[in-house]
């Protein structure tokens, strides 16, 4: 058995929360609603800004599958 749970390929633990990501970044315009939101890991969200940085256009995809 044991004490974590993976969610999108990240293990959730007492070290590695769910977090809240806009999709639509609130400084865009974004809601503060469920529709803009999805729960990321702390790591996958962490991740998800790196790689904002890195690869915007892979990033705007992620973002439109979370949306999904």
């Amino acid at each position: 058995m044991t004490d974590s749970v993976d969610w999108l390929s990240y293990q959730i633990t007492k070290n590695n929360i769910l977090t809240l990501h806009h999709i639509l970044k609130v400084a865009d315009g974004g809601k503060l609603n469920i529709d803009n939101s999805a729960l990321l890991t702390k790591r996958a969200h962490r991740a998800l800004n790196i790689c904002e940085n890195r690869d915007y256009i892979l990033y705007l995809e992620i973002n439109n599958f979370l949306k999904q």
